[in-house]
Parts: structure tokens; sequence; C-alpha cells
């Protein structure tokens, strides 16, 4: 379990290469409220991270409620609940 709160240091990409690579890993779960960093890399390494593993993506902000939540505690847009849901899937992770 990593948690590395508001991406100054390493995001998402490093995390989900890291697992990606890591022998150890079986699979993969992500908490993600939004992405800090480019959208199509990200979605190039999930497509590649999914080929090899499973992965399940926990989105939060998906509702209403929960996207005011999302801009309250991490100050990121959660963005359309479709657009995540459909490119995650294209991806092939499970959501």
């Amino acid at each position: 379990m990593v948690s590395y709160g508001n991406a100054l240091d390493i995001n998402e990409i490093d995390l989900l290469n890291y697992f990606l690579n890591d022998p150890e890993t079986k699979v993969i779960l992500s908490y993600i409220e939004g992405l800090k960093s480019d959208a199509r890399e990200y979605l190039e390494l999930l497509r590649k991270a999914t080929r090899l593993k499973p992965v399940v993506i926990c989105k939060g902000g998906r509702t209403a409620v929960g996207s005011r939540m999302t801009l309250s505690h991490t100050a990121s847009l959660a963005g359309s609940a479709n657009l995540w849901e459909t490119a995650i899937r294209q991806a092939g992770a499970v959501l």
C-alpha cells in the first residue's frame, strides 16, 4: 500500500509503473481522485499493466456529492464519470 498525498514527489504514473514491474505484485488496486499527470501517458501505461496483471481502479468523485468532496479534499477536479469509466474499461481495468 502506498499513500502519496498531493503527488508532489511521485505521481500515479510512477506508482503504476513500479507495481507493473514488481514481480511480487500480483494485482494492482488503485484509489484515485484525479490525475496529476498526463492522462494519455497514464492510460497507455494502464493498458500495458492490464495485459500483465489485473488492475482495479477505485475512482473517487464519481457522483455529484463525491465530486464536491474530491474538490474540497484535493482541489482536483474529478472529471466526467462517464469519461473515466469509458477510459478505464477501454484500458482493460476494472472500475
